[in-house]
């Protein structure tokens, strides 16, 4: 069974290669930071439509931030994985599942002073129904310090 969920992850994280879903907006209003402050960004997603699974990786100036942390908000799911060395995470639902909402959450730390706005951060996002990869209906992100 581990070897299956391995695969399952592996091959959902590959999938981002071929197909994704960019992030459309950001609703938060630029803000200072000093070198180790941290804080949050917060993951939402219009409307999943059925999903079995979804891969989610996280683009960032690496000389600017850390990625100290990060989770699925869902409490439903039978794989909630995040990798944050390479910055990518993985969930999936042994039921179809509409996920929609806030979705994902990583805590940041500022390795220098500096003003956070929009273009910081990404976010692509590959969403599969079994075999079938579907078209999500927007990735936003907001920050809470």
């Amino acid at each position: 069974m581990k070897k299956y969920l391995s695969i399952l992850l592996a091959l959902t994280l590959l999938m981002l290669v071929f197909s994704s879903c960019k992030k459309t907006d950001i609703i938060s209003e630029p803000f200072d930071v000093k070198t180790g402050d941290t804080f949050t960004v917060k993951v939402s997603m219009e409307d999943s439509g059925l999903i079995k699974s979804m891969a989610l990786t996280v683009y960032s100036d690496d000389d600017a931030f850390e990625i100290v942390d990060g989770k699925w908000l869902s409490q439903q799911a039978v794989i909630a994985d995040f990798n944050k060395e390479n910055k990518d995470a993985a969930i999936a639902f042994k039921e179809d599942t509409d996920y929609c909402g806030e979705i994902f959450e990583f805590t940041v730390k500022a390795k220098k002073d500096l003003t956070v706005v929009n273009e910081m951060f990404d976010v692509d996002a590959v969403l599969k129904n079994e075999q079938k990869t579907l078209s999500c209906k927007g990735i936003t992100l907001s920050f809470v310090k």
